[in-house]
């Protein structure tokens, strides 16, 4: 567990305290020790929330501040890190999706249902994803 102390002002003292057994970010504000958890997967995003409230903004790469550059790096890593989380839930949804039709077919041929979309044979896994994403194109559902 690593801890980082900012002296502040009047408004008192900022610790930032990483603990690895919680995978979590203790940030202490006040002298009475108050404090907020955030997850280490939040980091970037609390960061890039702190510098752009500060008012430094993103003008890129080239011949920008050390702040602004950093800010530009955490932009571009949350924006990466929002778009894997937004594809993964997309993936999860057409998941659930093939595996209802799955268990349709199979139910209507009196054969047994399967829990999970990973109890599907993984040689009909990419065929039920397309079928899948097929319904919804037929059916004029966009994600």
């Amino acid at each position: 567990m690593s801890t980082k102390q900012h002296f502040g002002n009047a408004y008192g003292t900022l610790k930032v305290r990483e603990n690895g057994e919680s995978g979590s970010i203790y940030i202490t504000i006040d002298s009475q020790g108050s404090c907020a958890g955030v997850g280490i997967e939040e980091a970037p995003a609390l960061a890039l929330a702190i510098l752009e409230a500060a008012g430094i903004a993103d003008k890129g790469f080239n011949e920008s501040s050390d702040a602004e550059m950093a800010v530009a790096h955490l932009a571009s890593h949350v924006g990466l890190e929002r778009a894997n989380a937004k594809e993964a839930a997309d993936r999860e949804a057409l998941e659930v999706e093939a595996l209802e039709l799955f268990n349709a077919l199979r139910e209507a041929n009196d054969n047994n249902l399967v829990d999970g979309f990973h109890d599907i044979p993984a040689s009909y896994q990419g065929t039920w994803l397309a079928v899948a994403k097929t319904s919804r194109t037929l059916h004029g559902v966009t994600r």
